[in-house]
């Protein structure tokens, strides 16, 4: 059980560090805030890359 704990710990830190670098490395940043709705709302702009993380965002 605890080593389940270990591996899902591990599994989900590894995700996390791969979606940092991707986008960090596609050049990802929130430029300006939209006061909509009562909060703000990043407006993340980005280069149009055909990867599957870009198509996720998109959809």
């Amino acid at each position: 059980m605890i080593k389940l704990q270990q591996y899902t710990i591990q599994l989900i830190s590894q995700i996390y560090i791969k979606i940092n670098l991707q986008f960090s490395s596609s050049h990802f940043s929130i430029k300006s805030y939209d006061k909509i709705y009562g909060f703000a709302i990043p407006k993340i702009n980005y280069p149009l890359k055909k990867n599957a993380l870009s198509k996720q965002l998109l959809n």
